[in-house]
């Protein structure tokens, strides 16, 4: 079977490449992509030649963070899914790909796409704020109502019981819906925050946190 993987070739040069794909192994997956993430604080900057972690930067570079799949094969020792099962992995952007059984994560059928790629970004978000030693009557400041800073926020509420909690987030819309899993936005540098999360991808914000 081929394989089509998209290749980052240099500055805003991206190039779909074709390869032959091995036999499935009998704890081996066949997954068939319908959804992709792209990364806005990782793949961007690289496609954009904007990363400060890789000067000069090098190519040729894979592209791709987590996908969502149906399995379309499935190795004969495979148990855990079959053919039909819909997945969450780590493989890149690519049409199609070949995962070990154990690094295919099983998506209930209620579960739309969109929706199951959160997966990972709840893991980031609560490995950031488990990390951090904080107490109930800690204040908490979040830049960024996006997936991460929404996730960041409920963590913060619901999992470390912390009630002090505001934010940054020029968009109106995301503001009310940090509202909802409990976060304020009444900004109050001047009293100043235990801790801060940076949750935006912009540098500026991250300024904001340190300030705080």
């Amino acid at each position: 079977m081929k394989q089509n993987f998209l290749v980052l070739c240099g500055k805003e040069q991206l190039e779909w490449r074709t390869r032959d794909l091995p036999p499935l192994e009998n704890d081996e997956v066949l997954v068939k992509t319908i959804l992709g993430s792209i990364s806005i604080s990782a793949e961007l900057p690289q496609y954009n030649e904007t990363d400060l972690t890789e000067l000069p930067p090098e190519y040729p570079k894979n592209t791709g963070y987590e996908s969502y799949g149906e399995v379309i094969k499935v190795g004969k020792d495979v148990q855990s899914v079959q053919m039909g099962d819909r997945v969450i992995s780590f493989y890149g952007h690519k049409d199609v790909a070949i995962i070990k059984e154990n690094k295919a994560i099983p998506v209930p059928k209620t579960i739309y796409g969109p929706r199951a790629l959160l997966t990972i970004l709840s893991c980031d978000a609560a490995k950031g704020v488990f990390k951090v030693n904080l107490k109930r009557n800690d204040k908490a400041l979040v830049t960024g109502m996006g997936p991460i800073g929404l996730l960041t926020a409920h963590f913060l509420k619901h999992y470390m019981k912390i009630n002090d909690i505001d934010i940054v987030e020029p968009d109106p819309h995301r503001r009310e819906i940090a509202k909802v899993f409990g976060a304020g936005t009444n900004v109050c540098m001047e009293n100043g925050y235990n801790i801060g999360f940076e949750c935006s991808g912009k540098i500026m914000r991250f300024s904001n946190c340190k300030r705080a």
